[in-house]
């Protein structure tokens, strides 16, 4: 599940949602989103001395860029650049720290984001990028696509 949040989140933006250097750069750039992992987890984590003081405390680590990361800084739908929240709900719950808190995949497919019981405030029309002069353009994606048999027929997306 946790993988299947990261795709998730990488197929909506474009880029890694967590994209570290190295490992413990890795940890940090997810500890900005969902802060250190709880007691429970760091306790069953066997290299948690490389990372974290006796106390818990995230080791303080400066990347190549000279950028220091600092936990629950950011949130998970701004880093998105989403306002579903439903969708931003299922990935946090793909992304909870805890595997035995973490969604599981029968919990997932009756999800409000996968099972379609949404409001019609969720449903917006989905975007593609053009470049325009260079820059990246949004435009709004023609709902009709053509059959192998030849006539229109209107496909929902989902968005």
């Amino acid at each position: 599940m946790w993988s299947l949040g990261c795709i998730l989140a990488e197929l909506y933006t474009g880029y890694p949602l967590f994209p570290g250097e190295n490992e413990a750069d890795q940890l940090a750039c997810i500890m900005e989103i969902f802060g250190p992992p709880p007691p429970s987890v760091l306790e069953a984590a066997s290299r948690r001395r490389l990372f974290f003081d006796s106390k818990g405390v995230p080791r303080t680590l400066t990347n190549s860029k000279g950028k220091k990361r600092k936990p629950c800084s950011k949130t998970l739908g701004v880093v998105l650049g989403c306002n579903d929240e439903d969708f931003v709900n299922f990935l946090s719950r793909c992304l909870d720290w805890d595997p035995e808190k973490r969604m599981k995949p029968d919990e997932g497919h009756r999800h409000r984001w996968l099972s379609g019981n949404r409001g019609p405030a969720h449903r917006r029309p989905s975007t593609t990028s053009t470049k325009e002069n260079g820059r990246e353009k949004k435009e709004p994606r023609n709902k009709e696509t053509r059959t192998s048999n030849g006539p229109k027929e209107t496909v929902p997306k989902k968005t």
